[in-house]
């Protein structure tokens, strides 16, 4: 009785199965790793603009005038205003323009209310209609898409009250 002799080492068969194996691990950890960062920058982009909300509604009260936040009108991002008048509701100066998620709509411009606050830090609409300004609560709803669709994949409420409080609903 004779024995045959196997090379030892895999098959092609093998080989291929393990490589369809890894490279399926590879694009399912690169997708993970995808989510995991358009997630954080959703995340910055919405600090982002709460710590412009906090640091316009100090500048307001330190320069005793209004400040506002005008949305633009494609959902990517806003201007910070300041009032160049203390008696004018008409004329604004843009401070800065903040695009944070690098030109991705992350809110509904439809639903964008925009906003200022006055010296002591109570939120009014903007702009002015008639000659008082109406207090007002404003509640914002920031996203972003699953990669490719018109999908909701990641969410956030804002909202600022009348007195100037803010609340992030997760």
């Amino acid at each position: 009785m004779t024995r045959l002799h196997r090379k030892r080492g895999f098959t092609v068969v093998e080989l291929l199965v393990a490589l369809g194996i890894f490279g399926l691990l590879a694009v399912l950890a690169i997708n993970i790793g995808r989510s995991s960062m358009q997630r954080a920058a959703f995340s910055s982009a919405v600090n982002s603009f709460v710590a412009d909300f906090s640091a316009i509604k100090q500048q307001a009260s330190m320069e005793n005038r209004y400040m506002a936040i005008d949305f633009n009108g494609i959902g990517t991002g806003y201007t910070v205003l300041r009032q160049r008048n203390l008696d004018d509701f008409v004329n604004w100066q843009p401070l800065r323009t903040v695009t944070p998620m690098e030109g991705k709509a992350f809110f509904p411009p439809a639903e964008a209310d925009d906003f200022m606050i006055n010296s002591t830090g109570e939120v009014f609409a903007y702009p002015v209609s008639g000659t008082l300004p109406q207090s007002t609560q404003v509640e914002m709803s920031f996203f972003i898409y699953k990669p490719g669709t018109s999908e909701v994949d990641y969410q956030r409420q804002v909202r600022i009250f009348p007195t100037g409080g803010i609340k992030i609903d997760q």
